[in-house]
């Protein structure tokens, strides 16, 4: 199989989209379960599509080129989440393709190899979970990104003003899109500073590129009346809105356990194999190494942490198991190795997709979007949600702008304010629930404070925590 594409022929690439599609379609065919993630997102199109503004009518950490990008989906195709996934099956194999040619355009491998392995392994590690072909911030923040590892690559001798620029408007788009994003400042700036020699005014020009991707936003809601909600809902959630995991520890490593294992043999054979590389290499190679640190920041900062973020580390994956496979003196070896890698990702991803006997306990209960919670909650309904659980929203529609729980607590824990009170009230009269689910046990406070927004409610017979609109 590494015998098969490493002959410089693109209808390689065919193959590997036959590969990506015969594992998706795979799991599409078995109708997947709706995840808490795409739900979000199909809430925030449908809101957004509605007339609402993003962040002051819609309070939800989604950054606003992604928020804007479902709201087109949900304009053109409706709240249809196989488009999202189609969407994403393409941007896949289209970043597979882009980053197979910078590692052969830029020369990355010991004797300039032209290969489509790298294409291969990409694809082959971006299904190592079935909600990683999902149209997630990070994969779509991800296309940019590849982008800033072309241009960091690009140019040894000097610093070149054009790359500088692009690489730093491209990163605030990618930070637009998800905010983390930011924190691979740290890779381009030590890119720059290994490869070429740039002066302060350089970086400063990478500044001035983030900012005005970031200032094109920033206009764009104060036109809206939005700009503060933008920064409160938005920019300022990186550090005060702590991450929440949506599988549990044990799931998480089983699945990151192959990807990991094969990742570490080839830094090991990299760096430890005796094998001569160039400065350049080199240099390349201990970026690669630091865009691993850079995506562990990302994701300590990540709210609803999925296997779906662990699509940024597919890169460097993809980096450093090609060199693994392609520094291999034995051929035998080479593809036996290769087919235990694939073996061993297939099994455990559809294993704990499929529910197989060993991996029961490896589940995605919190992962994916449960139906039927209460018997009290009919279908197409606008409703609100007083804690975290989204799935709620299924078949109904968010009412009032409280779709983030840990963004809406800023309201909700603090009743005994009056300007508070009042914001919560004309909110409910713009935008009034015909169904509240009460998890955090607030809206007794809120009646007691509001009696005049009680007299429109009555509670459930069967469940106290669920109220009717009269």
């Amino acid at each position: 199989m590494i015998s098969f594409f490493r002959v410089n022929d693109p209808l390689r690439l065919v193959v590997v989209l036959f590969i990506l599609l015969a594992v998706r379609l795979t799991i599409v065919l078995d109708a997947p379960p709706l995840t808490i993630p795409e739900l979000n997102a199909l809430i925030i199109g449908e809101k957004m599509g509605d007339g609402y503004r993003m962040y002051a009518d819609i309070w939800d950490n989604t950054g606003p080129l992604a928020a804007g990008i479902y709201w087109v989906l949900d304009e053109l195709f409706g709240k249809v989440i196989f488009i999202h996934h189609i969407l994403a099956g393409i941007l896949i194999f289209i970043q597979a393709v882009y980053f197979n040619y910078i590692l052969t355009g830029r020369e990355q491998f010991r004797n300039r190899d032209k290969t489509y392995l790298p294409a291969f392994l990409y694809v082959i590690f971006s299904v190592i979970s079935f909600d990683m072909m999902t149209l997630s911030p990070p994969l779509i923040a991800l296309t940019l990104l590849l982008v800033i590892i072309d241009k960091v690559f690009s140019v040894n001798d000097k610093a070149n003003n054009d790359d500088i620029l692009i690489s730093g408007i491209y990163l605030g788009i990618a930070m637009m899109i998800y905010l983390p994003a930011v924190f691979f400042l740290i890779f381009i700036m030590l890119g720059f500073a290994l490869f070429r020699t740039v002066t302060f005014r350089q970086y400063m020009l990478l500044i001035y590129g983030i900012s005005f991707s970031f200032g094109v936003i920033v206009l764009y809601y104060y036109w809206k009346g939005a700009l503060e909600e933008f920064f409160t809902n938005y920019i300022f959630t990186l550090f005060s809105v702590s991450s929440t995991g949506l599988l549990n520890i044990w799931s998480l490593g089983l699945l990151v356990a192959t990807p990991i294992i094969w990742g570490c043999l080839g830094i090991l054979k990299v760096f430890f194999g005796h094998t001569s590389f160039i400065n350049y290499q080199t240099n390349c190679q201990f970026l690669m190494l630091v865009w691993f640190m850079v995506v562990t920041i990302c994701l300590v900062f990540s709210f609803r942490l999925t296997t779906a973020h662990l699509i940024l580390f597919v890169p460097a994956l993809t980096f450093f198991t090609t060199h693994y496979f392609m520094l291999i003196r034995k051929r035998f070896l080479a593809e036996l190795s290769l087919v235990l890698l694939i073996a061993s990702l297939l099994t455990v991803s559809f294993g704990m997709y499929y529910g197989v006997d060993r991996f029961q306990q490896f589940n995605y209960d919190k992962l994916i979007v449960q139906n039927n919670l209460s018997s009290s909650i009919d279908q197409s309904h606008k409703i609100l949600v007083l804690g975290e659980t989204l799935s709620y929203y299924h078949q109904n529609k968010l009412a009032t702008p409280y779709l983030n729980w840990k963004l809406a607590q800023k309201h909700f824990k603090n009743l005994h304010y009056y300007d508070i009170l009042l914001i919560i009230y004309n909110n409910f009269q713009k935008d009034k629930p015909e169904i509240i689910i009460d998890q955090a046990q607030f809206i007794p406070i809120l009646f007691k404070n509001i009696p005049i927004l009680a007299q429109d409610y009555e509670q459930d017979k069967t469940d106290e925590h669920i109220y009717h609109l009269k």
